[in-house]
């Protein structure tokens, strides 16, 4: 009782400060005139159509190409700085990739890069839904805004935007013939250089080329290899076309290309109780390693969950152990030896054509394809010895097609979209997993052969050979999948009165889903016997808005949103299974109340919303016997509330402060859970572990001064802050994954002379110098370990700007 008291206060002082501006806000529009805003109104797309984000009755965020540089953002990922009640980390967990997006919105989103792992938070680039999280973090070149929509958005963008919605537009071509160069240099030894050149090839066609190449050494080591980890060496180039075909039809294509050759993130074994690592009750460091030295304590075992693990011979005493030695003590530092590396080509066009076929209606065609190639490795044992050793190798391809219809009617009373959406997928990863890969290296060296026969396999011990009946292995291209989705939606947004207006929408989905698993194999041998498997998924989601208009510059709206996330199957297992494991489509539906108001005479916005989502059948990554895989775990209920402020008290001078607060929590656990062995498993989640990437309250504060020299040229400083609270970086809060709240500082200084072509601007990120981490793994059942992802330490540098 005491706690639903609570969680009704929490939304009760919510509601209250939304709508407390309310006089506030009415009283300072009573005027007839209004003085020119001296907040900057961006021109939003989160509804398919071109409206000023304060007329926008969605909870929507947006910046510019000059906002992001103002903070010295280099990519999409630092995006989460400035955004309420979102995280975004550049390196999932367990990838060892520089580049899997792993994106949470209001306690939503997904942290698996598995290419079966369909993302809870969408991104699309000029309209192109990316569909894998594996090359998703773009380089905030050349980019015109991003607009980050919150709560779900199953009616117009879709599937996979359960949580909300990342829209990334860049900058297009016009009439103007004009470039500029923009080069960084920092510390760690950072060199980065980007370009651009505007073309018009004639009155109606316009082209833009775009390049970037960026270059960072790492910050993290290897003790025992002299190996530098988290360093940074990419490439970047984006062409870009606009044709005025007719007065009625514009055709915009691109084509981007990017590649990077870099180090793995900066990881490092941890263990807050040293004792775990390669604890005798592990699976593979300890039943399959540890144990094993001197002896076997399982041989002539009947337990048929320890067949395997009986079966196999002694290690000569004095091998090495996997145990707490391997903890280097520092975040920045690691005893690992094996594979490392991070590496894609990613290629990618687009084609859009708008037609205005008359006065009230027009069709957009959005075509788009991608395609990425990746490579990367982790040495997860953190250790000399190749106990777990991942290497992935990974391709993808995407085709989608998107048709839209826009119209009005009933003397501009009526505004409707409807549309049609396909598209086509195929992917492949072959992955090698090294399961104690060390025991079967030290049989191969001593000639120790072992009798298999215990699972049905040759006895070998006359023979001196001892294959690693654990390790998993691609044949051909590895596992593959192939995915097709379907949608046809439709929105209407109606006029009840002047100021009153109804929006319905209405989509309805069909994801196919499948999966061939002939190319993975556990020991040499096939893992599914049956491996091939196809699955269909459907959803319809709807949406209905009520928005009323106060004055011109107060909107408030009440509305309900669903959204859902598609099924899929595991691609990792331990043992052979008759078919491939699935996980179930997990579900949202979320009421909205917001207000968006301007007044003070154009110095001060105030937008906020208040928000309660019903979360069904919530995936969520964990571990089984050293082996990760999703899961339908429960439902939950998310409510939560969020507060934008803009302030210039004086010219010359901008405050913005954005709040976001969770109250995540799971309100009933599924109990029937099958574990990677194909068995029933106890469900790891408690009812009151904390959502992944969920912090309950984020706070980002920046403050922006002009200062007009007197050689007329400009001096601007800038100062961002960012909190967030504690947050847990895996579904199960261990310990050694939760994050501690954490605040950021970051610092700009810009100059820039008056009418001049140049500029240079100086800056410092985590002015404080804050250790912390952004991802992680617990395999405790498999090795006892927990391995982090660490952030980058304190940066400055200076950024030098030439136009013509």
């Amino acid at each position: 009782m005491q706690k639903k008291k609570l969680m009704f206060k929490h939304k009760f002082v919510a509601v209250s400060v939304v709508f407390a501006c309310f006089p506030i806000c009415i009283n300072a529009q009573e005027t007839e005139e209004k003085e020119e805003s001296l907040i900057e109104v961006i021109q939003v797309n989160a509804r398919k159509k071109v409206e000023s984000i304060q007329d926008t009755p969605l909870a929507v965020s947006a910046f510019t190409g000059e906002g992001l540089r103002d903070r010295a953002l280099g990519d999409i990922s630092q995006i989460d700085q400035i955004v309420p009640n979102m995280t975004f980390d550049s390196t999932a967990p367990i990838s060892g990739s520089s580049n899997a997006a792993s994106v949470f919105i209001r306690g939503i989103g997904q942290s698996d890069f598995a290419l079966t792992a369909d993302p809870g938070v969408g991104i699309y680039l000029d309209g192109v839904y990316i569909a894998r999280s594996t090359g998703s973090v773009f380089d905030s070149m050349d980019i015109e805004r991003i607009e980050v929509v919150r709560g779900p958005q199953g009616t117009l963008f879709g599937k996979n935007t359960i949580g909300g919605a990342i829209s990334v537009t860049t900058t297009k071509p016009d009439e103007i013939f004009r470039g500029g160069i923009e080069t960084t240099i920092g510390n760690f030894n950072h060199r980065k250089l980007r370009g651009f050149v505007n073309v018009p090839i004639s009155e109606n066609l316009f082209t833009r080329l775009s390049v970037s190449s960026n270059e960072k050494d790492g910050y993290a080591e290897r003790i025992l290899t002299g190996q530098s980890l988290g360093g940074e060496d990419k490439y970047a180039a984006r062409f870009t076309a606009r044709w005025y075909a007719t007065d009625s039809l514009t055709l915009d294509f691109a084509t981007d290309y990017s590649s990077a050759d870099e180090e793995s993130p900066a990881s490092s074994l941890v263990n807050f109780t040293p004792s775990n690592v390669g604890a005798a009750n592990t699976s593979f460091a300890g039943l399959a390693y540890n144990n094993l030295v001197g002896g076997n304590p399982l041989a002539g075992s009947t337990n048929p969950a320890l067949a395997a693990f009986a079966l196999l011979p002694s290690l000569p005493l004095g091998t090495p152990l996997y145990d707490s030695r391997f903890l280097s003590g520092d975040l920045t530092k690691s005893n690992a030896t094996g594979p490392t590396g991070s590496e894609y080509d990613i290629f990618g066009s687009s084609l859009t054509a708008e037609w205005e076929i008359s006065e009230n209606t027009t069709i957009k065609s959005i075509t788009g394809y991608r395609e990425f190639d990746t490579d990367f490795a982790r040495d997860a044992d953190g250790s000399p010895l190749n106990l777990l050793h991942t290497e992935n190798s990974m391709s993808h391809e995407q085709f989608s097609q998107e048709l839209q219809f826009f119209g009005n009617g009933f003397e501009g009373k009526l505004d409707w979209i409807a549309g049609l959406f396909y598209m086509d997928e195929t992917g492949n990863d072959a992955v090698t997993v090294s399961f104690a890969q060390e025991t079967f290296d030290i049989y191969a060296a001593n000639n120790i052969g072992c009798d298999l026969t215990g699972i049905g396999g040759p006895n070998l011990t006359s023979a001196g050979i001892c294959p690693n009946i654990f390790r998993i292995d691609p044949v051909g291209e590895g596992t593959t999948i192939d995915n097709q989705s379907t949608a046809v939606f439709i929105e209407v947004d109606y006029a009840l009165h002047k100021d009153l207006d109804l929006t319905l929408g209405l989509r309805t989905s069909q994801d196919t889903k499948g999966i061939d698993l002939t190319g993975y194999t556990i020991g040499g041998g096939p893992s599914i016997a049956n491996p091939v498997q196809e699955e269909k998924f459907t959803n319809t989601s709807g949406r209905f808005i009520l928005s009323y208009t106060l004055n011109k510059d107060l909107l408030t709206y009440l509305s309900y949103s669903q959204g859902y996330k598609s099924g899929g199957f595991n691609p990792r297992y331990g043992l052979p299974l008759e078919f491939p494991t699935a996980f179930e489509p997990e579900e949202v539906g979320s009421w909205e109340a917001g207000v968006k108001s301007d007044f003070w005479g154009g110095r001060a916005r105030v937008n906020a919303a208040v928000f309660s989502a019903d979360y069904d059948d919530i995936q969520v990554v964990v571990f089984d016997g050293g082996i990760p895989r999703t899961i339908n775990a429960a439902k939950g209920k998310i409510d939560g509330l969020e507060i934008e402020v803009v302030v210039v008290p004086i010219d010359n001078l901008s405050i913005n402060i954005d709040y976001g607060y969770l109250n995540a929590r799971y309100t009933q656990l599924d109990s029937a859970v099958i574990g990677s062995f194909g068995n029933p498993i106890v469900n790891p989640i408690k009812e009151d572990d904390l959502f992944i990437n969920t912090p309950k309250n984020s706070l980002s504060a920046g403050v922006q001064y002009e200062v007009e020299l007197s050689n007329q040229a400009t001096l601007r400083l800038r100062t961002d802050v960012n909190y967030k609270d504690k947050v847990a970086n895996d579904a199960i809060n261990t310990p050694e994954l939760i994050q501690k709240a954490l605040t950021l500082v970051n610092l700009t200084a810009s100059y820039s002379p008056n009418n001049a072509d140049w500029g240079i601007s100086l800056y410092i990120r985590n002015a404080t110098d804050q250790e912390y981490i952004t991802s992680g793994v617990a395999d405790k059942p498999g090795f006892g370990l927990v391995e982090v992802n660490v952030a980058r330490p304190r940066e400055f540098g200076a950024v030098f700007n030439y136009t013509f």
